[in-house]
């Protein structure tokens, strides 16, 4: 494959204006953007990801960016080297089945030596070896069927994997099943990659599980997981076994809204992602404008030492639709991809207490969707 660097000539090295983050917007775009004081920045914006990238994963150990293309007919994932600067060079292209929305590092010592795909239309889930060539072939798929729609026919029609979660230890992948209201779970081989299926865990008829974070505390390990459908969070706990061969187990303990309790959840609401930083669970919602006219709304919830949630604290989102969000490694700062609005937006955080603060800076990178549709897709902190 050709080589492309993202940086134009002219522009000062990314890392000698600030931190760096990768956002993908459904437009075709994959664009490297420049965190300096309060100035966000667009260093550049390339259409090297396909028509529809959907999401990115960066791989901070090698230096190498992953952008997943979602297109029914069939998929891809790209690969990119980013150098000191945050600049990419194309690596390689390798094919995917269709319409895959989440990848995920996992597996060999490291923990990253293969990836696991979530495709949402496509029924599935797909693993790789890493790292991928042009001619990197799929290591495992696993088709899902059932037998009717769900409580929600629109939405529930078919099965809908929306993510493949990774636990702590790297032994085990969950993958929330929005059409099918399952979690399923698998067994992770770390030398080969493979993946066996162990039992499913069955969520809430019309929950639409879609996405799930993990928390490590005294007591043990607890999985938080984000109910699009349901708009609701559970918190599950999770019990390894004793045993090699066996699988986890996950018990549910707690069902919460991400709003306090004066605050109802009105239709056409939707969670997005849920994070854990600390001892907070963070969630954000779509299509409530709790602040305004295009301005939706993030919870966080403090997590007590029995891994329990209590009542979240609300703050804006600068924007409409935040279907994507990710907080940096040191604790304060988040990066909020609004969808509807095409901006990615990045606001203060108290690494002790959770609090989300005010606005620190943001950019347009793509033009508005609407709805859900189009706009921006995804957005990674460099580190």
């Amino acid at each position: 494959m050709r080589s492309n660097s993202l940086l134009p000539l002219g522009l000062a090295p990314a890392n000698a204006l600030g931190a760096i983050l990768y956002a993908t917007h459904y437009s075709g775009t994959l664009s490297v953007l420049s965190l300096s004081g309060s100035s966000l920045t667009v260093v550049s914006s390339e259409k090297n990801c396909g028509p529809s990238p959907s999401w990115v994963t960066f791989d901070s150990v090698n230096q190498v960016l992953y952008c997943v293309n979602e297109l029914n007919s069939g998929g891809s994932v790209n690969a990119f080297n980013a150098d000191a600067e945050g600049a990419l060079t194309a690596i390689a292209s390798a094919k995917l089945l269709g319409n895959p929305v989440h990848s995920a590092l996992y597996g060999g010592e490291d923990g990253i030596s293969f990836q696991a795909f979530a495709h949402y239309s496509g029924s599935l889930i797909s693993t790789i070896a890493l790292p991928i060539t042009n001619d990197s072939k799929t290591l495992q798929t696993f088709s899902y069927t059932m037998d009717g729609p769900g409580p929600d026919p629109s939405r529930q029609e078919a099965p809908h994997p929306h993510m493949a979660a990774v636990d702590p230890t790297g032994g085990f992948i969950i993958v929330p099943d929005l059409g099918a209201d399952i979690l399923r779970v698998y067994s992770v081989d770390k030398p080969t990659g493979f993946l066996t299926s162990c039992a499913n865990v069955t969520a809430a008829p019309g929950s639409g599980p879609r996405h799930a974070a993990f928390w490590e505390g005294a007591g043990g390990t607890m999985m938080y997981l984000a109910n699009e459908l349901g708009n609701d969070v559970t918190v599950y706990s999770v019990a390894y076994p004793t045993k090699e061969g066996q699988c986890l187990s996950l018990f549910s303990i707690q069902t919460d809204t991400p709003y306090p309790a004066d605050q109802a959840v009105k239709n056409g609401q939707k969670i997005g992602e849920v994070r854990v930083s600390g001892n907070y669970v963070t969630v954000s919602n779509r299509a409530d404008q709790s602040f305004g006219t295009n301005n939706d709304s993030i919870a966080v919830f403090p997590i007590d030492a029995s891994g329990a949630i209590s009542t979240p604290v609300m703050s804006p989102t600068y924007g409409s639709y935040p279907r994507t969000m990710q907080i940096n490694a040191a604790g304060d700062l988040v990066a909020i991809g609004n969808q509807n609005s095409g901006t990615v937006v990045v606001v203060s955080r108290n690494p002790a207490t959770g609090a989300l603060g005010n606005e620190v800076a943001s950019v347009s990178v793509g033009p508005q969707g609407f709805n859900g549709n189009g706009g921006l897709s995804s957005v990674v902190w460099a580190e």
